[in-house]
């Protein structure tokens, strides 16, 4: 996890859980479709079986259960600790980003603005797909602007390194010329 990120999820308070937790037991039916699905993708790349849970309110409502139970859910959660990378992992998460996409694509832009009091629960799904945005980089799902970054750094080097190699062969030809 990257320092700034590692900073954002330490940020999340004590009340930002709380709210998380509130939202997912008293009123799973507010809780968007776009934000159903970070919460699959988060639970499955912990490996959490209850990921699986086909009924969204049922899988919201074992949510909620998971982090009342938990003493402190930031370690309960942390991404650094609890994320687990297999094949089966990957498979399920491709299908939930294609479910995403077609969500984010359906959701009306008035939907975005939310009540005062479900700000905590918003910030904890903002770090949350924050996280899994790096995780889906890390496992190689989607590219990182760091690789694309360095593969066109490489590309530049390799040019300037054959620029080198051209100069170097046409001072070895000037030097056989004038010797």
């Amino acid at each position: 996890m990257t320092p700034s990120l590692r900073e954002e999820y330490e940020a999340l308070s004590p009340q930002d859980w709380n709210s998380l937790k509130l939202r997912l037991l008293q009123a799973p039916g507010s809780v968007k479709q776009k934000d159903v699905i970070i919460l699959r993708l988060y639970f499955t790349f912990m490996g959490k079986d209850l990921a699986q849970e086909v009924d969204d309110l049922r899988f919201l409502g074992l949510c909620g259960d998971l982090l009342s139970r938990s003493e402190n859910a930031s370690q309960s959660l942390d991404p650094e600790r609890t994320f687990v990378i297999s094949e089966d992992n990957k498979r399920s998460i491709k299908e939930l980003l294609v479910n995403l996409q077609r969500e984010k694509l359906l959701e009306d832009e008035k939907e975005q603005t939310e009540a005062k009091a479900a700000e905590g629960f918003a910030k904890v799904l903002e770090t949350f797909t924050n996280l899994l945005f790096e995780a889906l980089q890390f496992v190689q799902i989607i590219p990182s602007v760091a690789m694309q970054d360095m593969a066109t750094e490489t590309d530049e080097l390799r040019k300037v390194a054959e620029a080198f190699n051209s100069i170097k062969n046409n001072l070895i030809d000037f030097k056989n010329l004038v010797a």
